[in-house]
């Protein structure tokens, strides 16, 4: 677990990302679009997701379900 003073540090850091990303010209719509884009993908490492000679887990064991992609 974070600190309170990390925790609220990263508060304002975000903050002030979505308000850069309002200043860009970035819709509210597209920025939680790439929020869930880079949550997937965090996941996915998290997961150990991996290629290989199809697309899997590299460690079932560490994962819930196991990713196929044929």
């Amino acid at each position: 677990m974070l600190p309170p003073e990390d925790k609220q540090r990263a508060s304002v850091a975000f903050s002030q990302l979505r308000a850069a990303m309002g200043t860009l010209g970035i819709s509210t719509e597209e920025q939680v679009a790439m929020w869930r884009i880079l949550a997937g993908i965090y996941h996915l490492g998290a997961a150990g997701a991996c290629r290989g000679a199809g697309m899997g887990v590299a460690d079932p064991g560490s994962s819930r379900h196991t990713l196929v992609w044929d």
